[in-house]
């Protein structure tokens, strides 16, 4: 099987001539940027799957949620599991570790380079931007990796104030609030403290 080359990014147009559509599919992204992505990579998530099994000829898709760097994160993780489709997640579920010591050093590496901006869980707005993609694109393996990422930078935080900065929490909630949600889910009441 032919490895996929390497992603192409140009601006949206309304014609694609430098596109080889019997090889590629055109992801049109929501900052106006076009990703042409091989067939071979697109097929892993299901949308596109089902999109090239059933569209004939030039395949444009409009990503109008998602942006163009987004899709080149994702774009690299497929590219980096290609030969070992689906990859294996060693992560056991709670998370009780930290994700370093479940995950390959590749998968570390795109984790703390790539989600994360140089290893900042503070600058983790791409965790939430691919975990969204990978639910729009029906990627399951991608989703998985993200959802990992996500409870690995919750586990780590230490007190209210970082997750309100994690979240972008501006009010938490008032004790009016916190009394109705704990009347709505009265198991709650023994697990937490007020």
């Amino acid at each position: 099987m032919a490895q996929p080359k390497v992603m192409e990014m140009m601006e949206v147009a309304d014609t694609y001539a430098s596109v080889d559509f019997n090889l590629n599919i055109v992801l049109e992204c929501s900052d106006g940027m076009a990703c042409v992505f091989s067939k071979l990579l697109a097929q892993k998530c299901e949308l596109f799957a089902n999109l090239i099994k059933t569209e004939t000829g030039e395949v444009k898709i409009p990503l109008s949620e998602i942006r163009s760097d987004t899709m080149r994160k994702i774009h690299m993780y497929l590219d980096m599991h290609y030969a070992e489709w689906p990859p294996e997640l060693k992560v056991k579920k709670p998370l009780r570790k930290d994700l370093k010591d479940s995950l390959s050093e590749a998968d570390y590496n795109f984790y703390a380079n790539e989600l994360l901006e140089n290893g900042d869980i503070k600058k983790s707005d791409s965790v939430f931007l691919v975990l969204k993609a990978a639910q729009y694109l029906e990627c399951t393996p991608i989703l998985e990796f993200a959802c990992a990422a996500l409870a690995n930078i919750v586990r780590g935080i230490k007190n209210d104030e970082e997750f309100y900065e994690l979240f972008n929490v501006t009010e938490p909630f008032t004790e009016a609030e916190k009394d109705k949600l704990y009347d709505e889910y009265e198991y709650r009441k023994t697990e937490n403290t007020r």
